[in-house]
């Protein structure tokens, strides 16, 4: 609490101290947030993501959005985006962040190919192309919107996980949306994010 008020004085800041599992507790506690804020240790299994158990817990599975600092303030924003409704919403906040931050933003969109490139299947080229105009097209709302903004699209064939560890080692902050209830992203082969 001494840290919000130093940085935003103006800021209304109350404490609760939580007792029992801190990721449960906060998951609980996402239900009637606005916007859960995390640090992180990152002493997890995936220390290139320098999230810790709790912080990916809470990140992949509260109720609104989270927010977890890592105290980097070098780097691009990063924004993980699909065709999904809620793609948009990614958009808008990877926008408004990269201008808030005066700093670039790489919209990064994961494509796994039916069949292997190599194979020079034409179906597959044709889809892959229609996969970049995408990616190009998709931002141009929000382009128009925030010109002072330098945008880098990023089509990769790297699962959606891989590619996220990938950017998140050079960017300040990475944005993402909710994978839902009951999603088998992590399963399913041509899964894009």
């Amino acid at each position: 609490m001494h840290e919000a008020r130093a940085v935003a004085g103006d800021l209304e800041v109350e404490g609760n101290p939580l007792i029992g599992n801190a990721a449960a507790r906060l998951l609980e506690e996402s239900a009637h947030a606005e916007l859960t804020v995390l640090g992180s240790r990152g002493r997890g299994g995936l220390g290139s993501l320098l999230l810790g158990s709790v912080s990916r817990r809470v990140a992949t599975h509260a109720a609104g959005p989270v927010v977890v600092v890592r105290g980097r303030d070098e780097g691009p924003v990063v924004a993980g985006v699909d065709d999904s409704p809620g793609a948009d919403i990614v958009r808008r906040a990877a926008f408004e962040a990269a201008a808030g931050r005066d700093t670039g933003l790489f919209v990064v969109r994961s494509y796994l190919p039916e069949a292997p490139l190599w194979l020079g299947d034409v179906a597959t080229a044709v889809a892959e192309g229609q996969e970049r105009a995408g990616l190009t097209e998709q931002p141009a709302p929000w382009r128009a919107r925030f010109p002072e903004v330098p945008v880098q699209p990023v089509l990769t064939h790297e699962t959606a996980a891989s590619a996220l560890v990938t950017a998140s080692e050079r960017a300040q902050l990475v944005i993402v949306g909710s994978r839902g209830p009951g999603c088998i992203c992590c399963t399913t082969p041509n899964v894009r994010f």
